[in-house]
């Protein structure tokens, strides 16, 4: 019993234990630190995959700031999950996500956790001693609950994205990484777009254009002299973009700006000539 009474654990919570087939609802999932420090959790969720279909996940007010692993199927009936909270928490509920599932069969089921791991705010990364709390639900026929979407019309916050290079990260090269946080329904996905300086041919000669990310991101431009704009988006659609500028300036000779100074005081050099030798 006493390793019971310290050890931390993963548990869930639902407005009911009885659902309906068909009838979509949200399976929360926490954390009980039993006043632990703890600054990182991780594990799967497991479900009967016969039972319940995957419908989504969201993570708004999570107490995980960076996810490592956004929640994510898998494998059928196996949410793989992890993140951190740097300087910790000791709470006795504290929420991580939530998962969306959909009965498909009735029946009584068992939900639980593998593969747990949380990790203690005590310098050195200890793990913490864990106890399981699986839940217990039913699937009848129909019911009168249905889950909705939580009404979101608010943007991620405002982020701050880092270019980095490391040894053991994209063999050296330079790499941008980056987090938002959104209290609501969550992110989404990441979006990023590297645009060439105003002035250098490639502004020219290439297209900038948006694409899918994720931290890490490696830099396709690692001359380091183009814009970066990264886009957070939630999950009900709302974004927020934010810039990193470029780290050096575009050399003078791939500047069209400086060319056409050069060729405008070429052709007024050449015209000056030319008046000046029809004169005498």
């Amino acid at each position: 019993m006493a390793w019971h009474a310290f050890a931390a654990e993963i548990f869930f919570g639902v407005k009911s234990n009885q659902f309906g087939l068909g009838s979509k609802f949200e399976l929360g999932v926490f954390v009980n630190a039993q006043g632990q420090p703890i600054n990182a959790v991780g594990g799967h969720v497991i479900f009967p995959a016969d039972a319940f279909d995957f419908q989504g996940f969201y993570t708004g007010n999570s107490a995980l700031a960076f996810w490592v692993t956004q929640p994510a199927l898998i494998s059928p009936g196996v949410v793989s999950f992890s993140g951190i909270v740097p300087g910790g928490f000791t709470g006795d509920k504290e929420y991580l996500f939530s998962l969306i599932l959909k009965p498909k069969q009735k029946g009584a089921f068992t939900i639980t956790t593998s593969d747990e791991k949380i990790l203690l705010n005590d310098g050195s990364g200890s793990e913490a001693q864990i106890a399981q709390a699986p839940l217990s639900l039913k699937v009848v026929q129909t019911t009168s609950q249905s889950f909705e979407p939580p009404a979101d019309t608010t943007a991620p916050e405002l982020f701050v994205p880092s270019i980095g290079q490391d040894p053991n990260t994209f063999n050296g090269k330079y790499f941008l990484a980056f987090a938002a946080q959104d209290k609501s329904s969550g992110i989404d996905h990441y979006e990023v777009m590297e645009s060439p300086q105003l002035g250098s041919f490639k502004s020219v000669l290439g297209k900038s254009s948006w694409v899918a990310a994720a931290s890490p991101y490696l830099l396709q431009d690692q001359s380091l002299q183009s814009d970066i704009y990264v886009k957070a988006v939630d999950k009900a659609g709302n974004a927020v973009t934010v810039k990193v500028h470029a780290k050096h300036f575009t050399a003078w000779y791939e500047n069209y700006f400086v060319w056409g100074i050069i060729l405008l005081i070429g052709i007024i050099f050449i015209g000056y000539y030319a008046w000046k030798k029809r004169r005498f």
